[in-house]
């Protein structure tokens, strides 16, 4: 009863915070699994945002979610990434963008796709070694 009250609350919270706030309390640890979904859950009914970046946001984090453990998941994996791939864009996010990539790599990787997973995240890391492009934002998103 208690955690059903606990949800209500933290859901209520949720709608007056900052949405990169909520997606880095999860990223940062600060959440359980199920405390992560119910983020998820909100964020996701708060779509379309006014702003293009914090819809970039919810897809990306919304990635980090999704299965591909049998092939309907995988097809469903591959429409999301697809659209998920056009709001980055929108945004002009690059940080969002590598988000996005390194998740998708993370699937493949879960797939056994070792070629492709390489092949996704090999420029990423490249990037990581050039001097002009390090930034803690940068970090974040490959460490």
């Amino acid at each position: 009863m208690y955690r059903m009250f606990f949800f209500l609350i933290f859901s209520t919270n949720l709608l007056a915070n900052d949405v990169s706030e909520m997606i880095n309390r999860v990223y940062h640890g600060h959440t359980t699994t199920i405390e992560s979904k119910t983020i998820l859950n909100t964020l996701e009914a708060g779509m379309p945002y006014d702003n293009s970046v914090d819809n970039a946001r919810v897809m990306a984090f919304k990635c980090w979610f999704l299965e591909t453990d049998t092939a309907h998941k995988r097809y469903t994996f591959k429409s999301f990434f697809t659209q998920a791939t056009q709001v980055v864009n929108r945004s002009g996010s690059k940080v969002l963008q590598y988000s996005l990539d390194v998740c998708e790599g993370s699937q493949f990787y879960s797939q056994g796709l070792y070629t492709q997973t390489i092949a996704k995240l090999t420029p990423i890391t490249e990037l990581a070694l050039t001097s002009d492009n390090r930034s803690a934002d940068m970090y974040s998103v490959i460490g």
